[in-house]
């Protein structure tokens, strides 16, 4: 099992797809942490969740709260 940096797959709740996306691409996971202002986990978003959203026809720069849970 590979050691992992939680802060390099972690995001804001303020980010918006196209960095939920670059985060999901460094982290090489397919998923990514969701944070508050406090650093306290929020949700997991994952690869798939962002897809939908796309089809869903919402762009890469709309706020992840649009990605349904």
């Amino acid at each position: 099992m590979k050691n992992i940096n939680i802060q390099k797959i972690s995001i804001s709740e303020d980010s918006t797809i196209r960095e939920a996306m670059q985060t999901i691409d460094i982290g090489g996971l397919g998923v990514v942490f969701v944070v508050d202002k406090n650093n306290l986990f929020i949700r997991i978003l994952t690869d798939g969740d962002i897809r939908r959203a796309l089809l869903d026809g919402y762009g890469l720069q709309s706020h992840i709260s649009v990605i349904k849970k």
